[in-house]
């Protein structure tokens, strides 16, 4: 009987205890590691490890122990992207381009494009890696190409104009680019770049004749986000059947005055979107569901007054880190409110009295207690179930 009551007081506090100890991590960015060279760029390469691209070269780093593993390239590295399966990794200078494997730790290869590489991305269905590159002779020029994985130019390249921005989701096939300027939004898709792509005209979406956008981003689920030069941010939905773009007015996820959102982020495999804003000197992180506009959570964000260079979510979507401009990456847990299912709260503790009168059942049968360690690992993987 004490042995029944402690297993079920202690399962019923892991998502409390979860929830407790994420709300006190996130309003606290955690110094990983401090560089000696400024990073231009960091993604997450394990849970326990990051890739760096600095001025003079490209590290692999244990976050943990806060060491360096190996440093896979002597040359400056201003792009990164790594492959969803974690075994290649991809950096590019200027105008060169590396492949390197994380399971041989050998660079496999290095080629130089013509024109300058402004953003690139693993596209897995192909296998390639798209590249987005820009001719700074000509300003307006800019070209996406392909290289498969042994470096090699592959299937065919599309010329386009003035493009402000790029962004790339594996899921749906998309390419979204932001061309002429920002006036109009083009979704290629990115196994076949010669077919015609959609276009959205933003400035009727937005309802603004001469728009400034910065940047736009394109979840899992096909949803785009734009984040305009005046701090604002329009969500684009995608419908999940059709594939279409609604053509109405898109909607704005705030309306307050003197807020001003300057880094827009979706969390990886869902349709929410992470905001870090500025009001007045302050600086706060939210959490938006890009579908319904509702804010999920609000927290105090500790910011250092510099840019964020780059970002990343940990595979197992737990963590977040920012790379900041003075040599210096932090991290913030994501909330227990974000990684899992609405009500998760409210609904664990039943599957736990389920769970508990499953175990119960089996004892009687076996004829003898099965270990607590074994009934916790029961809970956690019950609970995680409920990840999005």
């Amino acid at each position: 009987m004490k042995q029944t009551i402690f297993f079920l007081v202690i399962i019923n506090c892991i998502v409390v205890t979860q929830s407790h100890a994420m709300e006190d991590d996130i309003y606290t960015l955690k110094i990983v590691t401090q560089l000696t060279n400024k990073p231009y760029c960091a993604q997450y390469v394990t849970n326990n490890s990051i890739v760096v691209g600095h001025e003079k070269g490209c590290d692999i780093l244990d976050i943990k122990d806060n060491r360096k593993i190996v440093n896979i390239s002597s040359l400056p590295c201003y792009k990164l992207a790594v492959h969803p399966d974690q075994k290649k990794i991809a950096f590019a200078g200027h105008t060169t381009i590396g492949l390197y494997n994380v399971k041989t730790e050998k660079q496999e290869w290095l080629e130089q494009e013509e024109y300058h590489i402004i953003s690139m991305y693993f596209n897995t269905h192909d296998n390639t890696i798209l590249l987005c590159l820009h001719n700074n002779v000509t300003e307006r020029e800019h070209y996406i190409k392909k290289r498969d994985y042994l470096g090699t130019l592959c299937g065919d390249s599309v010329k386009i104009t003035d493009v402000a921005s790029s962004a790339f989701c594996a899921e749906q096939h998309m390419l979204c680019v932001l061309e002429d300027n920002g006036h109009v939004l083009s979704v290629y898709n990115s196994s076949h770049l010669a077919l015609k792509p959609k276009q959205i005209c933003t400035s009727q979406i937005v309802q603004i004749t001469q728009p400034t956008y910065d940047r736009c981003y394109v979840s899992s689920e096909g949803h785009i986000a734009i984040n305009k030069g005046d701090g604002n941010v329009y969500v684009i939905n995608r419908d999940a059947h059709t594939g279409n773009y609604k053509t109405t007015v898109a909607g704005c996820l705030h309306k307050i005055v003197k807020e001003a959102i300057s880094r827009v982020f979706f969390y990886p495999k869902s349709s929410i979107i992470l905001t870090i804003s500025k009001v007045l000197r302050e600086y706060k992180m939210q959490y938006w569901d890009a579908e319904t506009r509702d804010v999920m959570c609000t927290m105090e964000f500790p910011f250092p007054d510099e840019c964020i260079h780059d970002f990343s979510f940990s595979p197992d979507r737990k963590e977040v880190m920012f790379n900041f401009s003075k040599q210096c990456i932090m991290t913030c847990s994501v909330p227990f409110e974000v990684r899992y299912k609405d009500k998760t709260k409210e609904r664990f503790p039943y599957m736990l009295f389920l769970l508990k009168k499953y175990i119960d059942r089996h004892q009687a049968i076996l004829g003898q207690e099965i270990p607590e360690d074994i009934r916790l690992l029961l809970a956690h993987t019950l609970l995680e179930t409920f990840e999005r």
